[in-house]
């Protein structure tokens, strides 16, 4: 993967190729940044038009406490949305999300531990939800 930055080290753009059933697919991911948070992310995978094309774009909401919503379209899959709830002291306490709208597939719920206040991941930059 190639990868480039803007002035603040937020991503932009990553750019490669990733490994399928039908041999190497080049794949792309655009970042955008707004007063350094991540408000959009299109993921690409093949090429446009061809079998296996796919494309999934991810719109984040936030307020004063941090993301409350992820909003993800799947070209394959259809929409569903993320929702986010924090702890007293602002840390991200869980993510929770039902299914995709056009599959039959089932939420989920993902909780955090925090201990002393501090992890080693910026969960709004890396994580898609």
């Amino acid at each position: 993967m190639v990868y480039s930055y803007d002035a603040n080290k937020k991503p932009l753009k990553a750019e490669g190729y990733i490994k399928n059933n039908a041999g190497t697919s080049p794949v792309t991911y655009d970042f955008t940044f707004q007063n350094g948070r991540k408000t959009l992310e299109i993921q690409k995978f093949g090429n446009p038009g061809e079998d296996g094309y796919m494309s999934v774009t991810f719109e984040f909401n936030y307020n004063s406490s941090g993301r409350t919503t992820t909003n993800e379209t799947h070209s394959l899959v259809g929409k569903r949305q993320f929702t986010r709830t924090y702890n007293s002291d602002g840390t991200l306490q869980k993510v929770t999300t039902g299914g995709y709208t056009g599959y039959p597939t089932t939420g989920f719920t993902q909780t955090f531990t925090w201990e002393n206040g501090k992890t080693t991941v910026n969960y709004d930059d890396d994580l898609c939800y």
